[in-house]
């Protein structure tokens, strides 16, 4: 694969230092070899982070008639998550009009590389929503927990750049996972739900997930921190999304002027 150009000075430095080691004749060049893989490492890891993807895998079918659409991301080794399961029955329960559609989107293998996971979630949320633009969906509900934060943005986007007619979109993100790369933890507080009609993140701060416990700046947030419970504190958000699921959780009608992007609600009440 032919190196981007802001990767040539990382992997410049981890080529140099290989051919160091290999070409050492004494303890001194062995020992600054050394010392420039070990240097040059994190600065190959962003590298890994950030290599353009290039898969192929299946998309998200609507139905024909579907005109409202709820897609659902699980995050890394999420595959079979449980809670993740028994929301996408609980939203096929409340969404039950002939052209409503609930789609659990199974996206590993590739959310399952944590430290892939961003650049392959934007990477396949640009191909689901060109893949979207051909239908005839008027809203578009993207529902993504942990790394599954990284597609919705991208779908949305891709989407309305491909589609002449608008569409609604409602985002919500289950403690969303923000890293992009090795190095920027924060990359996620400061831009999801940006393309979002309306956006809102239930988030959990006292879990050991990094890039998981900062309120979203596009974003409505609801801080779930004082809420007790006796499960994965990551998955804790999940959980309360579905104690509380219903109609007004689904609304395409929920906007920014009554639930301020970047505001954040405390619920301290007691939970599961």
């Amino acid at each position: 694969m032919r190196v981007p150009r802001w990767a040539k000075p990382f992997s410049t430095a981890v080529r140099a230092s290989y051919y160091l080691l290999m070409a050492s004749k004494n303890r001194r060049n062995l020992g600054l070899g050394l010392c420039l893989a070990l240097a040059s490492t994190p600065l190959w890891l962003e590298v890994y982070a950030r290599w353009t993807p290039d898969f192929v895998t299946a998309m998200p079918e609507p139905r024909s008639n579907t005109r409202q659409l709820v897609l659902l991301f699980h995050g890394s080794d999420g595959k079979d998550n449980d809670a993740i399961k028994k929301l996408e029955l609980a939203l096929r329960s409340e969404m039950r009009g002939q052209n409503q559609e609930v789609i659990r989107y199974i996206w590993s293998p590739w959310s399952d590389n944590r430290l892939r996971a961003s650049i392959n979630g934007l990477y396949l949320g640009q191909q689901i929503g060109e893949h979207l633009a051909a239908y005839d969906i008027d809203e578009l509900h993207l529902i993504g927990h942990s790394a599954g934060a990284w597609l919705p943005d991208a779908i949305c986007s891709t989407l309305r750049a491909n589609r002449a007619s608008p569409v609604k979109i409602r985002m919500t993100f289950l403690d969303p996972i923000g890293i992009r790369g090795f190095f920027n933890f924060g990359w996620g507080s400061q831009n999801f739900g940006r393309c979002a009609d309306f956006a809102e993140a239930i988030i959990n701060t006292d879990d050991n997930v990094p890039g998981t416990n900062a309120p979203l700046r596009y974003a409505f947030n609801i801080d779930i921190t004082g809420v007790t419970h006796d499960m994965n504190g990551h998955e804790w958000p999940v959980w309360y999304y579905l104690d509380t699921l219903n109609q007004m959780s689904l609304s395409m009608e929920a906007t920014h002027f009554e639930m301020p992007r970047g505001a954040v609600a405390k619920d301290v009440s007691a939970g599961r």
